[in-house]
């Protein structure tokens, strides 16, 4: 499903001025300033980034088919690097087998390789794991080189994306999924906490310097709500926003059985068992979702989803992996195993929907990328933009195949346009529910 769809597809919206080759000014600005040359991009400082995306077009230039198959892999590549992360943390089997379908059929699992810039952040969550995995190995043999790899992964990923200035905090709480809260004052683990500490004061600071007029973050009512807002869709396969009546009932029979599930959990004394784990899973996906306060994108709770599909993936575990006393309100076997079916059928039949209707959504014949790319070509917005001659004459004869030209798309008119037009080249164009950048 998600390399047959996503591998034809050309350059659509943001890739097509981010993803090219850089000069060597443009790449030591990114280092000195805003990370975006042509200013049309959320302003901060992401050095690393650039780099990212010159290397990458270095490599693949305009063979689109090749920056597709490399944006696969690497998800492919984040979801091993979650799995050995989960073995050394000691998850059983059982608990990792359930999270594999949930998070892989999930919209958030085709969220990245669906549009081709996010390869970087594939690359960026992947380290997210490799240091993690790093510092874990560093707790049980203490070795300098593990160090080393803790700081230049840390380097890598919190100069490419300022959202892992939670690191120190992040690798505090898994030290503690191993080791108990009284061997905190053994300073056993600080030495990654200092080096990590150091890399984000070091960010901060320059991202302050260069780039003032970056967003910051602040307490409001409206980043409360978007904190809330974005917690709440890591745990909803199929997204917050739901249209068509099969939606609404995926939904809904996912969160009965969760909830169903949570109390044969609570019941079955099953809750005072992970307590600890399930406490710091907790603290964990709400730390990870903090950066949605600030600005919200789904391809930002990637990372807080991963964890709440492991916080799920452990009660469901836990209640295919013990037996139950009958006695207890709901807990005979044949309901218990019921509940367990529902909630991963329809967290998974959930989430194939929504992640095929996304994959749809960046098609390049959608209109949605269709109304993107008239921006891109004729809007005044991005009349400066860097793209490439050959990308540009494709794309605008790609809006002239679809009756676009020399003009910026109105939507509305557009769709009244399908209505009325069912039997020519407009019944081609793809049509979704759902909007971009939303949960």
């Amino acid at each position: 499903m998600v390399g047959i769809n996503i591998i034809p597809q050309y350059f659509v919206g943001d890739d097509l001025h981010l993803l090219r080759k850089y000069s060597t000014e443009e790449i030591i600005s990114s280092w000195v300033g805003n990370w975006d040359p042509d200013n049309v991009e959320t302003v901060s400082y992401r050095p690393l980034a650039i780099m990212f995306y010159n290397i990458q077009t270095a490599i693949f230039d305009e063979n689109f088919y090749m920056h597709n198959i490399f944006s696969i892999s690497l998800i492919f590549i984040l979801l091993n690097s979650v799995i050995i992360f989960l073995i050394k943390l000691d998850f059983s089997k059982l608990h990792i087998l359930i999270f594999i379908p949930l998070f892989f059929f999930s919209k958030t699992f085709t969220l990245l390789p669906a549009c081709k810039i996010l390869s970087f952040l594939s690359f960026f969550y992947i380290l997210f794991f490799l240091k993690s995995i790093y510092f874990l190995k560093w707790l049980k043999k203490k070795k300098t080189k593990y160090l080393i790899y803790i700081a230049i992964f840390s380097f890598m990923s919190i100069f490419a994306r300022e959202e892992m200035y939670h690191l120190p905090v992040f690798l505090s709480l898994i030290f503690l999924y191993k080791n108990n809260l009284s061997d905190l004052k053994s300073f056993s683990y600080m030495k990654p906490i200092f080096i990590t500490t150091f890399i984000v004061l070091l960010h901060y600071t320059l991202r302050y310097y260069f780039v003032s007029d970056a967003p910051q973050p602040e307490i409001s009512i409206m980043s409360v709500y978007n904190f809330l807002k974005a917690g709440l869709a890591t745990g909803l396969p199929g997204g917050i926003v739901t249209y068509e009546n099969h939606e609404k009932l995926l939904q809904s029979l996912w969160l009965v059985g969760l909830f169903i599930a949570s109390l044969f959990f609570i019941k079955n004394n099953l809750y005072s068992k992970n307590k600890k784990f399930l406490l710091l899973t907790f603290i964990i996906i709400c730390l990870l979702t903090t950066p949605m306060s600030v600005k919200i994108r789904d391809f930002g709770i990637v990372l807080p989803t991963i964890f709440t599909t492991i916080f799920i993936s452990l009660i469901i575990s836990c209640l295919l992996g013990k037996k139950f006393n009958l006695e207890l309100l709901f807990a005979s076997k044949k309901l218990q195993s019921s509940v367990v079916i529902l909630v991963l059928v329809s967290g998974i039949v959930g989430g194939v929907l929504r992640s095929q209707e996304h994959i749809k959504l960046w098609s390049d014949n959608s209109i949605s990328s269709l109304m993107d790319d008239s921006h891109w070509i004729y809007g005044s917005r991005y009349k400066n933009a860097t793209i490439s001659k050959e990308r540009r004459i494709i794309k605008i004869n790609h809006l002239k195949k679809y009756g676009i030209e020399n003009q910026v798309l109105d939507p509305i008119a557009f769709k009244k346009n399908i209505i009325l037009n069912k039997n020519t080249i407009s019944a081609k164009f793809l049509t979704t529910n759902h909007l971009r950048l939303k949960f």
